[in-house]
């Protein structure tokens, strides 16, 4: 790949800074630590949000707006990609190893170490490597599910039916499905069940709920609708899972 830093910096952009039709002659990765925007590449836009990544290639127009406050950090760099056959666009993170590269970079780049160079070169390297086998893509006819996984993720009692979010996807109930499934591995309604009752093991582990608030905190329709589920997932009730996680410790 023959890659090459140019430069490095960190900077922030404030809420309703904009650019437009800019390009670079280097690539860029561009690590966006917080905030949220949209990128237009190629006429298509792409929301972002924190803990995601931006690349593109050299040469490559594209307008920004940001819509929350957004702190980055910004990797400059030259080389062959062809063989990485990375397309450019936004990235939806999972593996914090590639966040963790960004900050050795930027450390080793402001520090000087000796040889920090061709450290910041291999790390670069890595990067590449990781956000092509542990990230996901995001363009817009995806972006809408992305969206909704990180939403489940992040509310304890997600309520929305697979018809409602099918519909505000702008999808049919069966193609919303199959994308939903293309992403995760698995249906909508099953990867709802799944994150309420990994929610409900970590309440459950920290024994200061009973299981009926744990059920009603985590969204399911009734503590009997809890115990069954659960019970199908692991084959014991939740109060015989606190029974053997009190005599595990013990």
């Amino acid at each position: 790949m023959n890659i090459s830093l140019d430069s490095l910096f960190s900077f922030s952009y404030m809420k309703g800074y904009t650019l437009n039709n800019f390009s670079h002659s280097t690539h860029e990765l561009i690590y966006l630590i917080n905030g949220e925007g949209k990128i237009t590449l190629e006429e298509s836009d792409y929301t972002y949000h924190g803990n995601s990544i931006f690349f593109c290639h050299s040469g490559d127009k594209r307008d920004f707006v940001c819509f929350k406050k957004t702190d980055y950090i910004c990797i400059r760099f030259t080389g062959d990609l062809k063989e990485l056959s990375i397309p450019s666009g936004i990235y939806d993170v999972e593996n914090e190893q590639i966040f963790y590269l960004f900050k050795k970079v930027k450390e080793e780049y402001q520090e000087k170490k000796y040889h920090y160079f061709m450290y910041c070169n291999i790390k670069i390297e890595e990067i590449l490597l990781l956000i092509i086998r542990c990230s996901h893509i995001i363009n817009p006819e995806t972006e809408y599910i992305y969206k909704l996984i990180r939403q489940i993720n992040s509310n304890l009692s997600f309520s929305q039916s697979v018809g409602e979010m099918a519909e505000y996807s702008g999808y049919s109930y069966d193609h919303f499905r199959h994308k939903f499934k293309q992403i995760t591995g698995v249906p909508p309604a099953e990867y709802i069940q799944n994150k309420k009752i990994e929610n409900a093991c970590m309440f459950l582990k920290s024994k200061k709920l009973i299981c009926s608030e744990i059920s009603e905190l985590c969204g399911f329709s009734s503590p009997s609708q809890f115990s069954t589920l659960f019970k199908n997932k692991f084959g014991i009730t939740p109060k015989q899972y606190l029974t053997y996680i009190s005599e595990e410790k013990e």
